[in-house]
């Protein structure tokens, strides 16, 4: 090795030494100090993360618990109020909000009457989970609304699970009222008779349902048939003592008429025969008009009736009676 090659050795061992020695310094009086200060930076970061974490969850378990005695407190205008900020901390917070939170919400929502956030609440349960008791408030909500359509297309939409959950009269007896209301008799006809056990209510505009369609003597038998069951069924009653009394007249008219266009011997003979079947029939009219006034002593129109009757039955005394009811 000559004295050149030794000497570039030397130098280059010596730069060595100095970057190493340089380097320990400025990583003792420099570097680290940084190191340090980074980690200590991270570690109060992550102490404050910790903290805020902590003191989030804690605020969550605080206001759900506030919230939850509110409502079984009943005092639902106040659950609302806790319940919405409870669904603003699970947001803020990144969470998924649990579907009894927000029925809690949206029941008390409905509760209070406040029917749009209500709506908003128990249709995104209602969508999550298929339950018979968000959908009967969002069919509520709709009726309160007057919303006929959004009402119909719910409860056609979800008859099934009505049905499943014993709700299927009052699925067909809601389909019933607005079909009717629409004027859609035929439609209407078919949800009355898929009720089970019609309300009472309902018989008098089945029974309109049943002239409109012609079908007099389906109406006939079942006022005859609902008598059966409910001897006081009035709508049943004052239908079977009008239609009596209507044939009644029509009879007497013609007998009358044709009487008076050839009067003699015979012909009154006959007169007097059809009389004496018409009365059976104005007396059958006349025992269901006092029925039906026994019910609703001041209803006018039984009144008169029954004083239509007592005149074609030749009974004067009767007859003023109800007259002078009626002045």
């Amino acid at each position: 090795m000559d004295g050149v090659t030794k000497n570039k050795k030397y130098i280059s061992g010596y730069f060595t030494f100095l970057f190493l020695v340089n380097f320990d310094m400025n990583f003792n009086d420099i570097i680290f100090p940084k190191i340090m200060k980074g980690v200590k930076q991270l570690f109060i970061a992550s102490l404050l993360l910790m903290f805020f974490a902590c003191n989030s969850l804690k605020k969550l378990e605080t206001t759900q618990s506030s919230a939850q005695a509110a409502y079984e407190s009943a005092n639902y205008s106040e659950a609302l109020t806790l319940y919405e900020q409870l669904i603003q901390l699970y947001k803020d917070n990144g969470k998924d909000i649990p579907v009894d939170i927000k029925m809690n919400a949206g029941k008390s929502a409905y509760e209070i009457k406040n029917y749009d956030i209500a709506k908003g609440y128990l249709t995104e349960v209602f969508k999550e989970n298929k339950n018979v008791e968000p959908l009967m408030m969002l069919i509520d909500i709709s009726k309160q609304s007057g919303s006929r359509d959004e009402l119909k297309s719910l409860i056609e939409n979800h008859t099934e699970l009505l049905k499943e959950n014993g709700e299927g009269d009052f699925a067909n007896t809601e389909l019933f009222n607005i079909n009717y209301s629409k004027g859609d008799m035929e439609v209407a006809y078919s949800n009355y008779n898929s009720i089970e056990n019609p309300d009472k209510e309902l018989f008098d505009e089945y029974l309109n349902i049943l002239m409109d369609l012609d079908k007099k003597k389906e109406a006939k038998q079942s006022c005859i048939e609902a008598l059966k069951s409910d001897d006081s069924n009035v709508a049943a009653l004052e239908w079977l003592a009008i239609d009596e009394y209507t044939n009644a007249e029509n009879w007497y008219k013609s007998m009358m008429a044709k009487y008076n266009k050839n009067k003699n011997a015979t012909s009154y003979a006959y007169l007097r025969r059809d009389l004496k079947k018409v009365s059976v029939q104005y007396r059958g009219a006349r025992d269901k008009f006092l029925k039906l006034r026994d019910i609703d002593p001041d209803n006018k129109k039984y009144i008169r009736y029954l004083e239509n009757c007592y005149l074609r039955l030749e009974v004067k005394d009767k007859a003023a009676e109800m007259d002078r009811l009626l002045k």
